[in-house]
């Protein structure tokens, strides 16, 4: 385990989704110029160590930014986050919160 990370491997997956879930609504009350590149590097300057000089952009090591990314997809899949900002901006990399979550249909 890097010491760059403890405090992300400390969190586990329901407090990590929670953690993502408050950065992206932030974000998005914010409008269309906040992508999911601004949700991931927000979360991860969140996680960031307490004496990371100023200045520095925190990156996980590739396992951390890997779980990010399943996390972030995760929200797309089960709802609670949706592609896309306006018909202008339909797909990702932007995305909105939907007024609640989506109900996932039912697999064949």
């Amino acid at each position: 385990m890097d010491e760059m990370d403890e405090r992300l491997n400390k969190l586990d997956d329901r407090e990590l989704r929670s953690l993502m879930v408050q950065v992206a609504t932030e974000l998005a009350r914010a409008g269309p110029q906040n992508v999911d590149r601004t949700v991931l590097h927000e979360v991860a300057r969140r996680l960031a160590p307490p004496n990371l000089p100023p200045g520095v952009i925190y990156r996980p090591q590739l396992a951390g930014q890997q779980r990010l990314l399943r996390t972030w997809h995760g929200l797309f899949q089960d709802g609670t986050l949706a592609y896309g900002y306006s018909i202008d901006s339909p797909g990702l990399p932007w995305f909105h919160v939907p007024p609640q979550p989506a109900k996932r249909p039912p697999a064949l």
